[in-house]
């Protein structure tokens, strides 16, 4: 049920809208009406509501001014007007302000029902568009909180909200999978990003569910630190230790076969029920937690009220990371580590004050450097490709080229010949 606000400073008029319309057969709760914009706006600041209805004309703090404060300080909310005026400058004030809709008065039950019914499809899509993309932050705090110890007690209710497929009487698991040689290999046989390599490991590992003779498993990637990745299972139908069995032989396969690498893994915690999970040190001798609290706690303060300084120095340091290191193998969660936040969360943060994601940012500083540097003339093409961070040329000449529509010999020669 979505929560709708009314406004309108004729009485008569304003019961009317509360009280003839049935709203709840349109999803609409109807969590207060006032007679004037001042309330309304005292109201919706301390209050989320999902719309405003408000005529336009009322004494003092008029509904024009109520959409405006809406679009300066509540992204959450639409406002729909009721005018009984025709002029196209309220028209064209009202979509300024974000307006979704703008009705004339007198308005007919009917429009009014059909118009709320739009909205409330249209609502159910953003929720459900939020959720989406919500989930993986919030199965990440789960499963942090979990480790951590600061789990709250593990209900089905909760797991249920968070769409989580097991329950808290599934058996589960903790487990430890260790790569051998993975910084020779990165440094070695891998050409291409760090990232490219952390996300095909991370996919192989991170299973989510799938099915498994005799069942389905739930596997999620809690942590990841180097070589080191600490993964829960769960046993959605069937034996947990053959699903272990099966999945571990599955990733370390996968790893040979796709990779040449080789892996070994250690059963660290099993339990018959979710609900009993305890963790104890022993779980937590593989990787340095002290640390993964630390990111936790700071992606915990961003997200408060009066953040805004703690984000802005975040991406500040951010972005200075990168450009001092642009021209190593640097990986996603490299700068995440250096701002202390977890790579899921600072992923979702580094685009949301960018506006682009961290691969597409570090490549742009790459190539645009690259641009610079062959613009001088004196480095020979591999010599730049050192230099901007790439150590394969083939790989360089084909990110290159997609970026700036050149090769780069090309775009030397372009630039010489003017």
């Amino acid at each position: 049920m979505h929560t709708l606000v009314i406004a309108d400073d004729e009485i008569n008029q304003l019961e009317g809208l509360r009280d003839l319309v049935n709203w709840e057969s349109v999803g609409f709760n109807v969590t207060a009406a006032f007679t004037d914009g001042a309330e309304v706006i005292n109201y919706i600041s301390n209050h989320p509501t999902d719309i405003v209805l408000t005529d336009i004309q009322m004494n003092c703090v008029s509904g024009l001014d109520v959409a405006e404060y809406v679009s300066n300080n509540c992204p959450g909310t639409s406002v729909v007007l009721i005018s009984g005026y025709k002029e196209f400058e309220y028209a064209k004030k009202a979509l300024d302000l974000g307006v979704v809709r703008y009705l004339v008065k007198p308005v007919l039950l009917e429009e009014l029902t059909t118009v709320f019914a739009d909205l409330r499809k249209e609502l159910d899509i953003k929720k459900a568009q939020a959720i989406d993309e919500a989930q993986p932050l919030l199965w990440a705090q789960f499963f942090s909180e979990m480790v951590f110890g600061e789990a709250r007690q593990i209900e089905n209710s909760h797991l249920l909200e968070l769409r989580l497929p097991f329950t808290a009487y599934s058996p589960a698991a903790l487990l430890v999978l260790e790569i051998e040689d993975y910084q020779r290999f990165l440094q070695e046989r891998w050409n291409y990003e760090q990232d490219r390599l952390i996300v095909a490991l991370q996919n192989i590992v991170n299973n989510t569910e799938y099915v498994i003779p005799g069942g389905r498993l739930f596997a999620y990637l809690v942590l990841r630190q180097e070589h080191r990745f600490l993964i829960f299972l769960s046993a959605l139908d069937g034996e947990l230790n053959s699903a272990v069995k099966i999945y571990i032989d599955d990733a370390i396969n996968k790893l040979q076969d796709l990779f040449s690498l080789k892996a070994s893994y250690k059963l660290v915690l099993a339990v018959d029920r979710l609900s009993e999970i305890n963790i104890t040190a022993k779980t937590l001798e593989y990787f340095d937690f002290d640390a993964e609290k630390q990111k936790f706690k700071q992606s915990s303060e961003i997200e408060t009220d009066g953040a805004a300084d703690l984000q802005e120095k975040i991406i500040s340091k951010a972005k200075k990371y990168i450009s001092a290191n642009y021209m190593k193998n640097i990986s996603l969660n490299d700068v995440a580590d250096h701002v202390f936040l977890s790579p899921v969360y600072f992923s979702r943060f580094f685009k949301q004050h960018t506006g682009a994601n961290f691969i597409d940012y570090l490549t742009a500083l790459r190539i645009n450097e690259a641009v610079n540097l062959l613009s001088i003339g004196k480095l020979k093409i591999y010599e730049i490709c050192t230099q901007v961070g790439y150590s394969n040329t083939k790989y360089f000449t084909r990110v290159f080229k997609s970026t700036t529509g050149f090769a780069p010999k090309d775009y030397k020669r372009k630039i010489m010949s003017v």
